[in-house]
């Protein structure tokens, strides 16, 4: 699975929620998105925690907020991740 970052952005969002909702969040509502299967994605993505947790600190980013699927997309690349999760194998 090609790693995909622009769904960190937009799942980073929860760690800046406190400094209210961004752009990052508006789009997860719009596209009525499950944060369970992003928080899928991010694993996938990015495996390691500490990782995870260095992109949801550092600066919010300087281009606008995009959501980078359709909903065939999505589901796509959920069950491109979860096989990934399943066999130890992200990428």
């Amino acid at each position: 699975m090609k790693r995909n970052y622009s769904c960190v952005i937009g799942c980073t969002t929860e760690v800046h929620y406190q400094k209210g909702a961004g752009a990052a969040k508006g789009l997860q509502v719009q596209h009525q998105a499950v944060p369970a299967d992003l928080a899928i994605l991010v694993a996938a993505a990015i495996p390691d925690p500490k990782d995870q947790e260095a992109a949801g600190q550092g600066p919010p980013p300087t281009e606008p907020a995009t959501w980078p699927w359709s909903p065939e997309a999505l589901r796509a690349r959920l069950s491109e991740a979860r096989v990934a999760l399943a066999r130890g194998t992200q990428t």
